[in-house]
């Protein structure tokens, strides 16, 4: 019995410990994001107001990529190109089945789920 303790033991630990190592998810190069051609920086839509939108090019990440625009650094601040993820533990459940994947920021036509 004290054998098979001190063998669980330590899986049980890390497991729950595991529950504090967050990730992240950046947003993939076929995301859609605006252009202010006015700062020469680019944002996430969650960044930009509906009514701004209409005036301001559209490119995707991979595209601005090779332009001398920066990333708007407010944007990114408020977290408007990442994506809080599963922790350790949760990713394992996750590979288990036990709960559902987790569903992502982006589509894959580069649109954003906002």
């Amino acid at each position: 019995m004290k054998i098979a303790v001190k063998i669980i033991l330590p899986f049980v630990f890390i497991f729950v410990a595991g529950f504090g190592v967050g990730s992240s998810i950046t947003s993939p190069e076929h995301a859609i994001i605006y252009i202010d051609e006015s700062t020469e920086t680019y944002l996430s839509p969650s960044c930009v107001s509906k009514s701004k939108t209409q005036f301001m090019a559209q490119m995707t990440i991979k595209d601005v990529r090779n332009l001398t625009l920066s990333i708007n650094k407010e944007c990114v601040n408020r977290g408007g190109f990442v994506q809080n993820g599963r922790s350790f533990s949760g990713k394992l459940l996750e590979s288990l089945g036990f709960i559902p994947k987790l569903k992502e920021r982006w589509n894959n036509d580069g649109s954003w789920n906002w």
